[in-house]
C-alpha cells in the first residue's frame, strides 16, 4: 500500500472539528508549513486503522526531519513494523539538473531560487534524520541516477529483498 504525507494532511483538513485539522489551518493562514509533530500523528492514526494491520505501506513524504521521525517513533504502536527507509540517492548536481530541466525561471514548483532553497532545506533538515536511519540500521539506499523509471524500480526490489 502506498500512502502520500500530503493525502494524509489533505484528508485531516476534511475534518474541521480535529484538533490536528485546526492545527493545520492555523499554520497555512499564517503561511507556515504543517507543524512537524502533526504528521507523525496523522500516520500513526491511519496506520493504526484495520486495512492497515499486517500490511506493507510506503509513506511518501515522511519523515522529512530527525524530530518527526523521533515522535513517529516514540507514538508508534509495537503492532506496527517498521522496516528500513528507501532513499533514492542522487548528487546534488543531479537533483538541480532534474528540478530545473525544462522549466522557465517560474513553474508550478516555483522559480529556480525557491526550488534551491528546497534542496537547501532537504540539506539541512533531511540530511541529518537520513544519517540517523543509517547509523540505526534502518536505511536502505537506491541508487537513482537512472533517468530510466524500470532501473530505479529495479533497484528498488533489490533493496527491498535484502532488507
Amino acid at each position: 500500500m502506498h500512502l502520500k504525507a500530503t493525502d494524509l494532511v489533505r484528508d485531516e483538513l476534511a475534518t474541521p472539528t480535529s484538533q490536528l485539522c485546526q492545527r493545520i489551518v492555523e499554520a497555512q493562514n499564517a503561511g507556515r508549513p504543517v507543524p512537524l509533530d502533526v504528521l507523525p500523528k496523522l500516520v500513526v492514526q491511519r496506520l493504526a486503522l484495520p486495512q492497515f494491520a499486517g500490511r506493507d505501506v510506503v509513506i511518501n513524504g515522511f519523515p522529512k526531519t530527525l524530530a518527526q521521525l523521533q515522535d513517529f517513533d516514540r507514538n508508534c504502536p509495537d503492532s506496527i513494523q517498521v522496516v528500513p527507509a528507501l532513499f533514492f540517492d542522487l548528487s546534488p548536481k543531479e537533483i538541480h539538473r532534474r528540478l530545473n530541466k525544462g522549466r522557465d525561471d517560474d513553474t508550478a514548483d516555483g522559480t529556480r531560487t525557491e526550488r534551491s532553497a528546497k534542496v537547501q532545506a532537504f540539506i539541512t533538515d533531511t540530511v541529518p534524520m537520513l544519517e540517523y536511519l543509517n547509523e540505526n540500521g534502518r536505511l536502505a539506499t537506491v541508487d537513482a541516477s537512472s533517468s530510466v523509471p524500470a532501473a530505479v524500480a529495479l533497484g528498488v526490489r533489490a533493496t527491498l529483498n535484502d532488507t
